[in-house]
Formats: C-alpha cells, structure tokens, sequence
C-alpha cells in the first residue's frame, strides 16, 4: 500500500519520526516509473509496516518537486527521523532493490544478526546458531537463514539445503548460500559416498571431504588436488570443482589459498 503525498511536510517528514517513509517521486508519462512503481508497491505490501511507501506525483506536485530539486524521475528517497537518509535515482531490478532496502532500512533484528556474525568470526558457531534461529523464530530472514546454514553446515550439513532453499540466484546472499550448498554437499559425502565412482581416487576424494568436515582446509586440498592430478575429469570435475569451492570460500588472500592456488592452477593447465 502507497499513500499519495499532499503536504510533504505532514505525510513525509514528520511521519518519518514514527516509521522509515520511501518516497517515489514520479509522473504518468515515464516510462522507468512505470516499471519501478509496481516493484515498490509490492515491497512495501511484504514489509508489514516496517517502512512506508509515499509517491509524489511531479506533474500535480510541481512546486515539492522543485523545493526538493527533483531533476530527474524515478526519484527514490528514504526519509527516517525527519531527514533523508539514502536515495537513488533510476530504475531497479527487484532484487537489487531488495538489497539496497537491506542495506538501507536496518531490520529490528539487525543488532542480533550482528551478533551472529561476531560470534561466527570468534568460532563459536554454537552461539551464532542459537541468535540466527532466535531471528527465523521471529519470521523469514533469508540472511539469518544463510547465518544458520554457515554456523551448522559442519556439524549438520543435511540441513543447509533445506535452510536455503527459498534463496533463488540473484538474491543478494545467493552467492554465499552456493558456497555453503557446495561446501554441506562435500561434507555429506562423508556418510552417503555411493554416488562417486569406486576405486583408489573414491578413498583420496573421500579423504579430502573428510578433512573438509573438520575445517582442515589445508589437507583438503591437498586431498583434492591428488585426484585433479591422477584425472581432472573424474566423477564430472568434483575435485576441481571442490578445490574451487575451498578458495571461494576462504578468499584467495587467506594462507592456505596463497598457498596451494599456484598448485591448482598449475595442475589445470598442464
């Protein structure tokens, strides 16, 4: 739901002391507004009162539009406290647009999150699970979904894919939710390893999914890399394809990618 903004003073900026007001200025004749309305009136409908929409129609507004020096339309601009706070000006796609919402309207349940990444940062993984369920208790949080699966996917990988299965490709955590998808996959092979082909690279492959489940990244990869060696196309690619994972995962600046990329690529390109 939208209000249409008749004092911007009364429905914008003072409401904005009670509750974050998105203001859309726009007009009948443009295009991109057209397109972007649609996506703003359906995520403030999903928001459940946590902002509010406003559009300012320029054409019958002109005199706020010029106070305001709206020079082009759409104008996207988020009030909170009486004061703008972030804006855009544009059209954007719906999940950009979620993530910039993310980004600029904190959740009630940011400072919790926050928590859940510290205590994921320090290793206790025990208690960011606990603060990432405490947020989904509340209600769907697809970034306190990726912190459960991140804090979980180690001791409990069979339950990462059902914690991400609603976080579709272009959803701003989509990127991680792979990551953990692929990393819960190789730790599962631990206990169901019937679907890789028998023989000696099964027991080295295994070995390295091993050490994966126990964060050894290290040993992992070099696991890995023996069956990349032996045969790069065994089982469909799965050792390059779990080297590849390890180093998105870790970053190629963290020490054990630093010290067995070279390898990798190495192996690849011989």
């Amino acid at each position: 739901m939208a209000i249409d903004v008749t004092d911007f003073d009364t429905d914008v900026v003072a409401a904005s002391h009670q509750q974050p007001v998105l203001v859309d200025f726009w007009a009948p004749w443009c295009g991109p507004c057209k397109m972007l309305g649609p996506i703003l009136e359906k995520l403030a409908a999903q928001a459940e009162g946590r902002w509010i929409l406003a559009k300012v129609n320029v054409e019958t507004q002109q005199e706020c539009a010029g106070r305001l020096r709206v020079s082009s339309i759409p104008d996207v601009r988020l009030y909170s406290g009486g004061k703008p706070l972030d804006g855009f000006v544009g059209g954007m796609t719906e999940a950009a647009l979620r993530h910039w919402l993310e980004r600029a309207i904190p959740s009630p349940s940011a400072a919790v999150l926050a928590s859940a990444r510290a205590a994921l940062a320090e290793g206790n993984r025990a208690e960011a699970a606990r603060l990432a369920q405490q947020v989904l208790d509340a209600g769907a949080s697809p970034e306190a979904s990726v912190l459960l699966a991140e804090a979980l996917w180690l001791e409990t990988p069979s339950k990462v894919g059902p914690l991400l299965q609603a976080i579709l490709p272009g959803h701003a955590n989509a990127d991680r939710a792979e990551m953990l998808r692929a990393l819960a996959g190789l730790a599962l092979l631990t206990k169901e390893s019937a679907s890789l082909p028998p023989g000696a690279m099964r027991e080295t492959f295994l070995a390295g999914a091993h050490a994966l489940a126990q964060a050894d990244y290290a040993l992992a990869l070099e696991k890995f890399l023996e069956v990349l060696r032996q045969d790069r196309h065994w089982a469909e690619g799965a050792a390059k394809d779990a080297c590849k994972v390890i180093f998105q995962w870790l970053g190629m600046r963290h020490p054990v990618s630093e010290r067995f990329s070279r390898a990798f690529s190495s192996t690849l390109n011989t």
